[in-house]
């Protein structure tokens, strides 16, 4: 079930950049499955341009590829076997007239194949982008590589006019997902936990229960998601085995350096390493601080993994992988509804701080919110935490988050907590759950605490 949702503005910088009518070069990066792709598609529907795929082959079969592309797509013909050299020039000799969009996928691979085409198309941009009306677009998954492609040391150092880095659907664009069917918020909300919001993801997601779904389409060894990770980071990875292990203890909560290097045979200055890697070519982690401070000087640094999918493949298949393999998919779907809830407690926390960071400084239901510079959860060395922390230059927000539905003792607990905390000094205070008695709502109102369930999201989203 292919759909194109939630990627207006992306779009937008891409007309943008064809309205300008003069040569513009701009990247689009984002990790496989997130839609790269789709999103070209897109654009390309109306537009005179040329898709150009960068497979893993030789270098003679791909220059030949591509010089039978040019004839077929533009009526561009090339004599015998052209070079590199000579295709570019065609490029641009065909974008001197006419507006051309031409796209490389998966651009990053021309390294391996052949690593003189950065500085080829370096040389023909410098030299010819004057009188060209080409829109070029260099597309990838492999985040890292891509973006060396750009650094100051490399060939294509200050040619981009524009980066487009896609990332996946957030809680909102998975709603707008399944939009079109009769999907209660509860429902969406763990999808959203289990699927994620890469577009490739929740194309398997079917009109069956939630546990069925998980069953047939993440811990069957059918499936073809019962061993997506391993399959894209061993594209990625010529040693996965290690990053494993990191992805699968952050997943189950092992979230500071010293929590990781403590299970791991791995001392703290190689687990660095891993880290970065994890974080920045592959982006499948984040790095965190509490909102009270800034994350590269902070010391209470904790590591999350990004996609909820990855989050959840790496806390109950990778772990199980011995039970499933013998057949034993009833035990693991038995943990995961047994365990759910805590799981799911989470996730509802990142789409609560989705909402307040959409609406930051807007209205939220019938209560008008600050302007906050940093949006993030805290915590300190001695294990106190609290889900939601706004800072702003007036009143700071306090938040706390359940999956679970909450009675007036409760709220009245948790607003105590916010209330006496380090940071709760003059602080405005949001209580989010599945659901409120109505005493619990009564309470709330009666104090002007921020209050909102999934019985209200259709509104605020």
């Amino acid at each position: 079930m292919k759909r194109f949702v939630d990627r207006d503005e992306e779009l937008e910088t891409l007309r943008k950049l064809y309205r300008s009518d003069k040569f513009e070069f701009t990247s689009i990066i984002g990790r496989r499955r997130v839609g790269k792709t789709e999103l070209i598609k897109k654009f390309l529907e109306d537009k005179n341009g040329i898709y150009l795929y960068v497979s893993l082959s030789d270098d003679k079969q791909l220059r030949l590829h591509t010089a039978k592309r040019l004839n077929e797509v533009l009526g561009v013909s090339l004599v015998g076997e052209p070079t590199w050299r000579d295709i570019i020039d065609a490029l641009f000799d065909k974008s001197e007239d006419e507006r051309l969009v031409v796209v490389f996928d998966e651009f990053q691979r021309m390294l391996k194949i052949n690593e003189s085409v950065p500085s080829l198309l370096q040389e023909a941009i410098d030299n010819r982008k004057s009188t060209s009306k080409m829109l070029l677009c260099v597309a990838g998954s492999s985040i890292g590589m891509i973006e060396r492609l750009f650094q100051s040391d490399a060939s294509l150092y200050g040619r981009r006019t524009r980066n487009i880095r896609l990332n996946p659907f957030d809680y909102e664009g998975v709603r707008k997902w399944f939009d079109c069917e009769e999907i209660d918020e509860r429902s969406i909300l763990k999808r959203y936990a289990v699927f994620g919001g890469t577009p490739k993801y929740l194309e398997f997601v079917t009109g069956a229960s939630f546990i069925e779904n998980i069953d047939e389409q993440i811990l069957s060894p059918n499936s073809l998601l019962y061993d997506e990770p391993w399959v894209l980071l061993s594209t990625e990875l010529k040693s996965p085995d290690k990053y494993f292990d990191i992805l699968k203890l952050i997943s189950l909560g092992k979230e500071t350096p010293k929590e990781i290097s403590d299970q791991l045979d791995l001392e703290r200055t190689s687990l660095g390493y891993y880290l970065k890697k994890l974080r920045k070519d592959l982006d499948m982690i984040k790095r965190l601080a509490p909102a009270t401070e800034k994350v590269t000087k902070s010391k209470k640094k904790r590591y999350r993994i990004k996609d909820n999918f990855f989050k959840f493949w790496f806390h109950y298949v990778y772990p199980h992988k011995d039970q499933l393999e013998i057949g034993d998919r009833e035990g693991v779907k038995g943990k995961i509804e047994h365990e759910f809830g805590g799981y799911m407690g989470k996730i509802f926390e990142d789409v609560a701080r989705e909402i307040i960071k959409k609406r930051n400084g807007k209205r939220l239901l019938d209560w008008k919110l600050e302007r906050y510079e940093k949006i993030g959860s805290w915590w300190d060395r001695q294990g106190n935490e609290i889900d939601i922390c706004g800072i702003s230059k007036g009143r700071d927000l306090l938040g706390e988050v359940k999956w679970s539905l909450l009675d007036e003792s409760e709220v009245k607990a948790l607003h105590e907590k916010m209330r006496t905390s380090k940071i709760g000094d003059g602080s405005r205070f949001l209580i989010v759950s599945r659901e409120f008695t109505p005493k619990a709502r009564e309470y709330l109102q009666g104090r002007d605490v921020i209050h909102i369930s999934t019985g209200d999201f259709a509104e605020i989203f």
